[in-house]
């Protein structure tokens, strides 16, 4: 693309840099990626932050679990169904999203 006198050329992200962020967003699985990718300080600012953010969801979705033991069996599946479909649906959207941009 020309602007001016200027050529600007969009320069890809590269594949392999994508895949620590996608294991890092495995669902259950990507915790321990994404611990070892927070405990790195080699890790790219933008695998730190999307492993930030599975981490949160991941203690989001074990805290939600856990906290459903008291309640009726039935409302106990309902309530743990939703929040794991959430879970998994939120972690797959947030590959396609990393698939689709920057």
């Amino acid at each position: 693309m020309r602007q001016g006198n200027f050529i600007m050329t969009r320069s890809p992200t590269e594949p392999s840099q994508k895949i620590p962020i996608y294991l890092s967003l495995v669902p259950v699985f990507g915790v321990v990626p994404a611990l070892l990718a927070i405990a790195t300080k080699k890790s790219s600012a933008k695998l730190q932050q999307t492993s930030r953010t599975a981490l949160i969801l991941f203690l989001v979705w074990v805290v939600s679990y856990l906290s459903t033991e008291n309640s009726p069996e039935i409302t106990q599946q309902l309530i743990n169904g939703s929040v794991s479909s959430l879970y998994f649906l939120t972690l797959i959207w947030l590959m396609v999203r990393t698939a689709l941009f920057k």
